[in-house]
């Protein structure tokens, strides 16, 4: 499954993917998730970013979910997993315009929040509904 994001005009160094909801009954993945200048999602910020998450289980490292390779990252928790986040710090601000996200087979799709560090506080420019 594929979700398009269409966020509000910021530029940032610091982005990333937040699970919304403390309903989920197994730990929420990403197979691959991408950036992109364009509200079209055709030209990908392709600036080697640091990516990190709020922890790590059974899959690889975020660092792993700009290749399009059948790896992915999951979050440790099994249930109330508000707050679970994967992201990406730039060397130089972007605007990122869309975000492309894709999950591995059979995963629950969350609720999730594409969020922005600004003013020094993560704020929420986009949101996927889930399931």
């Amino acid at each position: 499954m594929t979700s398009r994001l269409v966020p509000e005009d910021f530029a940032s160094k610091s982005w990333r993917l937040t699970s919304i909801s403390s309903l989920l009954t197994t730990p929420w993945a990403v197979e691959r998730l991408r950036f992109f200048s364009d509200v079209a999602c055709m030209t990908e910020i392709t600036d080697e970013g640091k990516w990190s998450a709020s922890s790590t289980g059974s899959g690889q490292g975020p660092e792993h979910v700009q290749e399009a390779d059948n790896t992915y990252w999951n979050s440790t928790c099994t249930e109330f997993c508000c707050g679970t986040w994967i992201g990406v710090d730039y060397p130089e601000p972007h605007e990122v315009r869309c975000a492309l996200l894709d999950l591995p087979p059979n995963t629950e799709e969350a609720p999730l929040a594409l969020q922005v560090w600004k003013d020094g506080n993560w704020v929420n420019v986009a949101t996927v509904p889930g399931r």
